[in-house]
């Protein structure tokens, strides 16, 4: 046991280097100003508090920048992996929180701007409560938001061709949900935690409408699902 945790204390699991920042790249990303990060193989996404969103390069140097929501703190940031396509989330309390997908690849002829392919307004039933857990498919058919007063809302639709969505709350509980994560095969289960459990609920194909169901009575932080 020992020697099994000298050795695990010898491997270097990251490799730290240090980044120079111009003043203004280090102003961007200083404390106060970034409000949610993610990153693409080769960019970077910095939301700020207020609605602004950063294209960082490698070398964490903005190479672009725009509003993306008019009002509201950008709270949520996920790139679609192999894609040029964004989705963002902004929140201004008591309001819905706000979801856009961006076309990174198709700029404004104008402004240069990425397109903006879909706004939505996702319900929690009128109730103000702060997001506090996203998930979305690959394909970008279906996203889930949970929210801290324990309810989960599934989106439907063509979000890319802007042809129309459909919402459901698909679960209400007591405890807040901390975390969410789709599991793709012959169905479409959605893995949901709270601060005191974990659930399964089958949202696509056989079994869909059925109750979900409890996996480990134990739950988790936000984050850590």
């Amino acid at each position: 046991s020992r020697i099994l945790t000298d050795v695990v204390e010898s491997i270097s699991f990251f490799d730290v280097a240090p980044i120079k920042l111009n003043d203004a790249d280090k102003s961007i990303l200083e404390q106060g100003n970034v409000s949610c990060i993610t990153a693409s193989a080769d960019q970077v996404f910095v939301g700020s508090p207020d609605g602004t969103l950063r294209l960082l390069n490698q070398s964490f140097k903005t190479v672009q920048s725009w509003k993306a929501h008019d009002s509201g703190a950008l709270t949520t940031i996920r790139h679609i992996p192999h894609s040029s396509l964004l989705i963002t989330l902004a929140e201004d309390l008591p309001n819905e929180p706000v979801l856009k997908v961006w076309a990174l690849d198709r700029p404004d002829k104008k402004t240069g701007i990425p397109r903006c392919l879909c706004t939505v307004a996702v319900t929690n039933g009128r109730k103000p409560f702060p997001v506090s857990a996203f998930a979305v498919l690959r394909d970008l058919s279906q996203v889930a938001v949970g929210f801290a007063n324990g309810a989960v809302t599934v989106v439907r639709g063509d979000f890319i061709h802007d042809r129309g969505t459909k919402q459901r709350t698909v679960l209400e509980t007591d405890e807040p949900i901390t975390g969410l994560e789709f599991r793709e095969a012959n169905v479409t289960t959605l893995f949901i935690s709270t601060t005191s459990r974990i659930s399964t609920l089958v949202i696509s194909g056989k079994g869909q409408g059925q109750p979900a169901r409890t996996l480990d009575e134990h739950g988790c932080a936000v984050g850590c699902l």
